[in-house]
């Protein structure tokens, strides 16, 4: 079946200083790649947020006409975002692109988020050996006592954090690989098992991913796979995603390797836990692993803690900080978001 079908491209704020900042009117444009099998045409679309202090103007924008698998084009006019001043710096916006077109399955939703501000410099790593912990039990994901696997991560409802800038909503899905890393991406995913330094050019183009050890693992053994838990409290819960397994040439069956990504809620921070680091020599503590962060698949937004080189041991923490962000407000919303009235002019 011929069908159009739309990956969001470059976003751009065309205004001011090209950052969304609090107390602002700003003009963003998004770029539509059609890599369908059918052209797309009379494309309109409608911008919407349901972050709190961000209003949209709704008049449709509208794209030129998009060929199959080559079509590249931009809206017009610009959509207007205004921010208010109780929006967190630091924080992101999350937007709704809906489309309306012929040529394939009409609306489509695109979901994305921008921060507020200039990001913070690259995460901050640091190390304590403090005998890591992680708590007993835990739910099994479907189809993770594997080999080279990639599956379906739940978020728990009302759990919210973000990495590097991209807000994860409670309720949404992430993918998750057997070879120890977290993709912040709802759909594909890259499962690669040769890692490499950061930032890893596998995985997605503007795809957050944490690496707990991006290595060659087998969760093929006695309790093995990947396993999910949510504890303590609201609103300082940590949600924890656990690998038990071993690396591809630990011998027998018995679990050698046990780790833990723990992601803090309403936070951009996070923690690794390594109770089991490996036995083989070669392998062990991360000796072919690459662990770290990265925003995207090149640029500079990345923190490699190692790379081939065993430098975690039994017990070891990581702690992953972000520093806080920049910001310089500007100097008032749009006047009439809803009537498309942009009287203060775009800052």
């Amino acid at each position: 079946v011929l069908a159009a079908s739309f990956q969001r491209g470059t976003t751009t704020i065309t205004s001011g200083n090209g950052i969304i900042e609090p107390n602002e009117c700003n003009a963003m444009n998004v770029v539509l790649n059609n890599t369908g099998t059918n052209g797309a045409v009379a494309v309109s679309s409608v911008l919407s947020s349901t972050t709190p202090g961000v209003t949209i103007a709704n008049a449709p924008s509208t794209y030129p006409n998009l060929p199959a698998a080559t079509g590249t084009g931009s809206n017009t006019p610009a959509f207007q975002v205004s921010t208010g001043p109780a929006v967190a710096c630091g924080s992101a916006v999350d937007f709704t692109q809906t489309l309306t077109f012929s040529g394939g399955v009409s609306p489509t939703v695109l979901n994305f988020s921008l921060p507020v501000g200039q990001l913070g410099t690259n995460y901050q790593f640091t190390s304590a050996a403090t005998g890591a912990l992680i708590p007993a039990g835990g739910t099994l994901m479907a189809g993770s006592s594997a080999d080279d696997a990639l599956v379906d991560l739940p978020v728990p409802a009302g759990f919210n954090f973000s990495v590097y800038g991209v807000n994860v909503a409670g309720g949404s899905t992430l993918r998750v690989s057997t070879n120890g890393n977290v993709q912040i991406i709802a759909t594909g995913g890259a499962n690669a098992f040769t890692n490499t330094a950061l930032p890893g050019s596998v995985f997605g183009a503007t795809t957050p991913t944490v690496l707990a050890l991006w290595d060659d693992l087998d969760l093929r053994s006695t309790g093995g796979g990947i396993y999910t838990n949510l504890v303590g409290a609201a609103p300082n819960r940590r949600f924890i995603v656990e690998w038990r397994g071993k690396n591809f040439n630990d011998t027998g069956s018995a679990q050698t390797l046990n780790m833990a990504i723990i992601f803090w809620e309403g936070s951009a921070n996070y923690e690794v836990h390594y109770p089991q680091v490996g036995i083989t020599g070669a392998n062990a503590g991360g000796a072919s692993a690459t662990t770290g962060v990265q925003a995207a698949n090149s640029g500079t937004s990345f923190t490699q803690f190692s790379f081939n080189t065993a430098a975690i041991s039994t017990g070891q923490v990581l702690t992953a900080t972000l520093p806080s962000g920049t910001c310089s407000p500007g100097t008032g919303v749009c006047n009439s978001v809803a009537d498309g009235v942009f009287g203060n002019g775009f800052e």
